[in-house]
Parts: C-alpha cells; structure tokens; sequence
C-alpha cells in the first residue's frame, strides 16, 4: 500500500501541474469524505467540506460533529487534483493534505475523538493520560492519494466520488518528549462542483453556460 500511495502522489504531482499550464477551472461545491479511520467520528461517518477549486489547487474547510451533531474539530484541507478534458466523465488523480483543527476540550478530545480513530476504549485511554499522554498538545493531520471520476449532469454542473488510500497522523505530548503515529485506511470522497470558469466548451470553443466567454 506505501508503494501505491507513492506512486499515486508522483502521478498527482506530474498530472496536476501539467494540466495546470493547459486550463483554468475555478469551481465552488461542498463534498463529504472519510479520511482513515477518523471517518467513524463525524456525521454520518465522515466530514463535511466546502470546497473551492482554482486550477489543480483545492481549498477545502469543513466540520467534523460527534453523534449528537456538535462540531468536534474543523478540518481544513490543501490539495491539488489532475482531471482527464473529458465531455461527460472525467477520471481525476489527487492528493489532500488535512490539518484537524482542535474546537473540543481535552476530555472530549480524549475519551470521544481519539478513541474512535485509534479504536481503544476510553479506560485505556485515560490509563494512558496517567502517564503524561497529551498533557500538553495534540496535533491531527492527515495525507490522502485519491482516484475518482467527476460526472457531467450539465455543462457547469457536476459530481464526482472516488476511492483512496491515506494516514490519519497524531502528534501528542508523551512524558518528557512527544509521541507521532500514524493509522492508515482506505478513503472515499461524493460531492459537486459547479464551475464558473473553465466549463466544457461546444463544438465551435464557445462556453454556453457564459456568453462570449471562448476558448
């Protein structure tokens, strides 16, 4: 799996900013995705993002809520994605880094958030703040490698889903020094774009969706 998620990244890269230099998509949409084993914590299994995409770039923040609806953590995502020009359905390549940014307490953050993602139970995990876990901070972020194909309901409007492998990372304070590991897990990703520049383009290389807008 390391190796395909390597692979998967130079592809991305090479992709992305290849097909950068050639058009310039500017879409706003939301998704909801998954990513590791901190899919268990949030709504309906996953987070919740509004994304915005310029180029091969994508700005994406979001929430994350615990089973009562209450917004645990908002994370924000930095990535980038290479999609194959095509009319109605466009295979596409990325990579998504995610930071988790902290709106929980401590024991929140410990007995419901952590456990979930790590799979332990809460007992053990107050067993292990006993012994300096955490005192101080505790940093989530994680990486993804995706794979996916973007569908075309209309010339501006579109939704995408795809599959990908990641690692969900946890940085804490452990004693004297601080502790980092990493929990590796399948990801998916549905959500829509709607573009407002960069559509698909007619015949004659004109956008129907914008007037006089040509190619």
């Amino acid at each position: 799996m390391k190796k395909v998620l390597t692979v998967m990244l130079v592809l991305a890269a090479v992709a992305g900013f290849g097909m950068a230099a050639e058009a310039l998509d500017v879409s706003i949409g939301a998704r909801h995705a998954g990513l590791g084993n901190i899919s268990g914590v949030g709504s309906m299994n996953g987070m919740w993002q509004i994304e915005v995409l310029v180029g091969p770039l994508c700005i994406t923040p979001g929430w994350l809520t615990d089973n009562e609806g209450r917004v645990m953590m908002t994370p924000f995502t930095f990535g980038f994605i290479a999609k194959a020009p095509l009319p109605f359905i466009s295979p596409y390549i990325g990579l998504d880094l995610t930071y988790y940014a902290e709106t929980s307490s401590k024991d929140e953050l410990f007995n419901k958030v952590l456990p979930k993602i790590i799979g332990c139970s809460t007992d053990l995990m107050a067993e292990i703040q006993k012994y300096g876990f955490g005192d101080g901070y505790t940093t989530l972020w994680g990486i993804e490698a995706k794979a996916g194909v973007e569908f075309g309901l209309d010339k501006a409007v579109r939704i995408y889903t795809g599959i990908g492998f990641g690692y969900t990372m946890i940085s804490a304070n452990f004693g004297s020094g601080n502790v980092t590991f990493g929990i590796g897990s399948v990801t998916w990703e549905t959500g829509f774009r709607l573009y407002l520049i960069g559509r698909p383009k007619d015949e004659h290389g004109n956008n129907p969706a914008v007037p006089g807008v040509k190619k």
